[in-house]
């Protein structure tokens, strides 16, 4: 009967100690999961701004190079125009150096060389709610890099990057190495979302740039 009496309290010392196991996996659980839906509420909420600032920023750039780009039809015409006006109407030398200026002026506030035209379609990268923030909860710590990588430019951006540069305390370098992004096609975006591990105190500053060729 002791020994009865001795298992059945060993028995039921067990199934406390699994309940209440199973409560601190429940709660873990349940903080898990409300971090998992905060990030992606905030996610969500980044990914309309960033919409909003791609469409704003496109339209600004088409409406710039709809009123500073002009065909060689276009110049031909308003040279014939010219000339034309010039033919039909009689006017001093002084008159005519004077329109003349005038039409050569407006020509070269309207007209880009090559070397401008490919300075403003050349890709370039710019970070748009990219964010970094330090993370030591569980296991190995490591520096979370997210947000979205955005290419300004019309033409294609190749081999693009991300360096990630990170100091501890006294200024330790911690992390220095890339994320890869690939290609970016001109005028479009790219989500990052990568976690950087590395190991002993926590990070005191860190430099996130956009590297990339084409």
């Amino acid at each position: 009967m002791l020994q009865t009496s001795e298992t059945a309290r060993k028995g039921k010392a067990e199934l406390v100690a699994l309940a209440v196991l199973v409560i601190i996996l429940a709660v873990l659980n349940m903080l898990v999961y409300f971090s998992l839906q905060s990030q992606i509420n905030a996610l969500s909420a980044d990914k309309e701004n960033l919409r909003s600032q791609l469409n704003s920023l496109n339209a600004t750039f088409l409406s710039y190079m709809t009123s500073h780009r002009y065909l060689n039809t276009e110049y031909e015409s308003l040279n014939a125009t010219y000339l034309e006006y010039i033919t039909n109407h009689h006017y001093t030398d002084t008159e005519h150096r004077t329109l003349e200026a005038r039409f050569n002026s407006y020509v070269a506030d309207h007209h880009f060389s090559d070397a401008e035209y490919n300075a403003l379609a050349a890709p370039k990268l710019i970070k748009v709610n990219l964010r970094a923030e330090d993370t030591r909860f569980f296991g190995t710590p490591y520096l979370r890099v997210y947000g979205e990588v955005c290419n300004v430019g019309t033409k294609t951006a190749y081999s693009c990057r991300l360096r990630v540069v990170a100091y501890q305390s006294g200024g330790v370098l911690s992390i220095n190495t890339y994320i890869e992004l690939g290609t970016i096609e001109g005028e479009s975006w790219v989500h990052v979302d990568s976690n950087v591990y590395y190991g002993g105190t926590a990070l005191t500053s860190w430099q996130v740039t956009p590297e990339w060729s084409g």
